[in-house]
């Protein structure tokens, strides 16, 4: 039986939005979980949600053994990415092999989580979420989108672990794990140091041609191709 494919978006992202047309491609071959962390889309938060990296993939661990899959091919965006490596950290036999597109390996954020960060929460929640839906409405509208429908406490807390990384870092975790390792850029967002960095450690790098950060936005054909590749070198089972 072929291995499900677990799905964790980025920063404001939702799964059940960004991999919709993929996952139901890919659904004919395989099993695929499309994984909304709390406070994403209408999911309401708890007062006890660690919306820590760490308690993200907490949560993740907790959604695979509900649906009973105790191993998987695991594929995180940016965020996403940093929570599936915290995952590996913490429940290494669940992760089978690990695809991550433009994701956080360091501590120190990316251009958003820092931004949102400059702000404290209560000013995020009074008027930095909505003026960020409102800017990238015209930038980035299906980030905008699924932003809007994110709650804003979440994603300052989150933004906040991702600056503050964790102890081992997401590099050190994805160098030590024993499956495949897939690292995806957007050709836009090349040349980087990490290129030719990761494959000296056993990551082989993937470009997708004609986009950037938002890639299986700006170029849904080449962001299959790219899964389909992996597909091909993973185990089945």
């Amino acid at each position: 039986m072929s291995l499900p494919i677990v799905f964790i978006h980025g920063l404001g992202g939702a799964s059940s939005i960004d991999y919709a047309d993929l996952a139901a491609d890919l659904s004919v071959h395989r099993r695929c979980l499309l994984v909304d962390l709390p406070g994403t889309v209408d999911a309401p938060l708890c007062d006890d949600d660690d919306l820590s990296i760490t308690g993200l993939a907490r949560h993740v661990a907790g959604f695979l053994h509900a649906e009973s899959v105790p191993r998987a091919i695991v594929l995180g965006h940016s965020m996403g990415g940093s929570v599936a490596l915290s995952l590996g950290a913490g429940w290494p036999d669940m992760i089978a092999a690990v695809i991550l597109t433009e994701s956080n390996l360091d501590p120190g954020g990316g251009t958003w989580s820092r931004r949102i960060t400059e702000m404290s929460e209560a000013e995020f929640v009074d008027h930095g979420h909505a003026d960020l839906i409102t800017e990238q409405r015209r930038d980035c509208p299906t980030w905008a989108r699924t932003v809007a429908l994110s709650s804003p406490v979440a994603l300052h807390r989150e933004a906040t672990s991702l600056v503050e990384g964790t102890s081992p870092t997401w590099r050190a975790t994805l160098y030590g794990l024993t499956g495949p390792r897939f690292y995806v850029f957007g050709d836009r967002n090349l040349p980087d140091p990490d290129a030719e960095e990761l494959p000296r450690h056993g990551v082989e790098v993937l470009t997708v041609k004609n986009a950037g950060h938002n890639m299986v936005y700006d170029n849904p054909e080449g962001f299959a191709d790219m899964m389909s590749h992996c597909l091909r070198n993973l185990p089945r089972a």
